[in-house]
């Protein structure tokens, strides 16, 4: 019980009223495992009691239309021109900079999206050299931030 529903003093009532229910059968001639009947009452406490927990949650449920309007979790539009400015400027002065093949590993990695071992395969070289060239391009880029 306490597998199934993963709570301890929860698991002990379940099992507690398994045995209440189970009790009730005791004197009934009809039941071939009494053992089998208890899992089956088991299962079915289970289930009674994951349908009342998604009623409960059920009634806490808001419609959209009473929901009024969500708050916006990205920020605001002037904020993310100003980063993007900053960004381009941070990249404009330290890209240039930097030897062509760390240029190459760092621009894969950051604007393409590639794994160190897709760069490596690209590159031609191993994925240790590729956290070489890597390494550099963001030192030099931290430094062009400051």
């Amino acid at each position: 019980m306490r597998r199934r529903v993963r709570h301890a003093d929860l698991a002990e009532d379940l099992t507690q009223e398994t045995l209440v229910r189970l009790l009730s059968y005791r004197e009934n001639p009809d039941i071939e495992s009494h053992t089998r009947l208890m899992y089956r009452i088991a299962q079915n406490l289970i289930i009674e009691f994951r349908r009342a927990r998604g009623r409960r949650h059920a009634a806490q449920h808001v419609g959209l239309d009473d929901a009024g309007m969500l708050p916006a979790l990205l920020a605001p539009v002037e904020e993310i021109v100003e980063m993007r400015s900053t960004l381009v400027a941070v990249l404009a002065r330290g890209l240039p900079g930097l030897p062509a093949k760390c240029r190459q590993a760092f621009e894969l990695s950051r604007f393409d999206g590639l794994t160190y071992d897709q760069i490596a395969a690209r590159m031609g070289i191993s994925t240790k050299r590729v956290e070489k060239h890597i390494s550099p391009a963001l030192s030099t880029l931290r430094t062009a931030t400051s």
